[in-house]
């Protein structure tokens, strides 16, 4: 398995090295549980949960007659007989029967990065024109010359109470845009390549080595708890090899 190197050090007495993750893929944190579902239109790229089109909304059933395509006999106005339309954004979030909503957006510039906006209560506001406006969204390109607005986080009160417990004592907005946040910190780190993995005591009997950790300060801590298990592994056998020795045993290493 070939990674570039990050760094070196001993920990516990062994020594431990720390390497990008060379097939970072694996730790996508979207493929986990998550309190948001990310939808995403973005050029070139699959992000998120669910891909929406490269223009508009995705088709929804029409709301005035249910998708049935006729009220009273008639073919219905909206759809024209179709039973599906394209929604309004306060449409398109109910069919998702969303609660909350983050504007999303991607700055590329060599690499992509990924951030969020404001976060809309859908029960007692609206999603404004200034919400998926791309400027002051990143600090290295203000003007937004480089930033799109991409699509949606949104949450629901099945996938809250599926999570947490009771979806209504989650419905702070505080704490939702918070968790929000939180969520798409980790998928940002993902998409930037921070995917970690460890390899301690290399080329001992006791070589350890894990991979898929999302940032490097996560990596560190697990490889040093690794290493510490392979330091009591190692004492453990120093202090049966000197045992053995002390009744003129001579041990080997298989």
């Amino acid at each position: 398995m070939s990674s570039l190197m990050v760094d070196t050090y001993t920990h516990a007495g062994v020594t431990v090295t720390l390497r990008q993750d060379p097939t970072p893929e694996h730790a996508d944190p979207r493929d986990a549980d998550n309190l948001s579902e990310m939808f995403v239109s973005y050029r070139g790229y699959s992000l998120g949960d669910h891909q929406l089109p490269a223009a508009g909304l995705p088709s929804i059933s029409c709301p005035s007659c249910e998708g049935e395509g006729s009220e009273g006999g008639y073919a219905c106005e909206r759809c024209e007989g179709a039973g599906e339309v394209e929604p309004t954004l306060p449409e398109w979030f109910a069919s998702e029967a969303a609660i909350a909503a983050m504007p999303l957006f991607v700055h590329e510039h060599g690499g992509i990065s990924i951030s969020g906006g404001r976060l809309v209560m859908l029960e007692d506001d609206e999603v404004k024109s200034k919400d998926t406006s791309s400027s002051s969204r990143f600090p290295l390109d203000a003007a937004g010359w480089d930033t799109s607005f991409v699509g949606f986080m949104i949450s629901t009160e099945a996938n809250i109470e599926r999570l947490c417990g009771s979806a209504r004592s989650y419905r702070d907005p505080g704490w939702l845009a918070e968790a929000f946040k939180s969520e798409l910190a980790e998928y940002d780190r993902f998409l930037r390549g921070e995917v970690f993995g460890y390899i301690v005591a290399e080329g001992s009997t006791f070589e350890d080595s894990c991979w898929g950790f999302i940032g490097l300060d996560h990596a560190r801590r697990e490889a040093n708890s690794a290493a510490e298990i392979v330091a009591e592994e190692l004492g453990a056998e120093e202090s049966e090899r000197l045992a053995w020795a002390a009744r003129d045993v001579e041990t080997v290493e298989v």
